[in-house]
């Protein structure tokens, strides 16, 4: 079985600890998925009440993932969104599986079966790993830091603390199964 993670980050318009593979942008291009592989996009949400919504400038993006589900129909995936630790109105666990399941409903809307697509929130309970590909926007970080609440309480300004929560709010699309 052939394991593809795609990493989705996720960022607020409004304003135990796991090691993470290393890290590449996706590129519908790539011809070459390898299991373990971990691809990166930028997607934004929006707070909105009654919910959360996927920003309308992301949509490119995740035409490119539904792309990729569409050349591939045997691909089963896993939606896995994560927040940052800061509280907020609803629970950071209820907040990632919303994200999760908007992205299903996306994919959903272009022709992706909902059974391919699996929906997970982890919240806060999975913090990111710097990788070598963030330094570059985050110059205040090193390779392997992972950004735990502590962590990220130590940072010595609001603007580094910003950016490592916005490191740990992110979605990642895994592929389950390939039969």
């Amino acid at each position: 079985m052939r394991t593809i993670v795609i990493t989705v980050y996720l960022n607020l318009l409004f304003t135990g600890v796991f090691a993470q593979q290393p890290v590449k942008y996706f590129e519908l291009s790539d011809s070459a998925f390898s299991e373990g592989s971990i691809y990166k996009l930028d997607i934004y949400y929006a707070l909105m009440r009654p919910g959360v919504r996927i920003a309308p400038e992301c949509y490119a993006q995740l035409d490119q993932v539904v792309q990729l589900l569409k050349t591939h129909p045997e691909f089963i995936v896993e939606i896995s969104a994560h927040t940052d630790f800061r509280p907020i109105p609803i629970t950071n666990d209820s907040l990632s599986f919303k994200r999760a399941s908007d992205l299903r409903d996306y994919f959903n809307e272009k022709g992706i079966e909902p059974d391919r697509v699996i929906p997970k929130g982890y919240g806060k309970n999975i913090p990111y790993t710097v990788q070598k590909s963030d330094l570059i926007k985050y110059t205040y970080l090193n390779d392997g830091d992972i950004l735990t609440e502590e962590f990220i309480k130590n940072l010595p300004t609001i603007e580094q603390q910003e950016g490592a929560h916005q490191l740990n709010r992110r979605t990642e699309l895994k592929i389950l199964s390939i039969e």
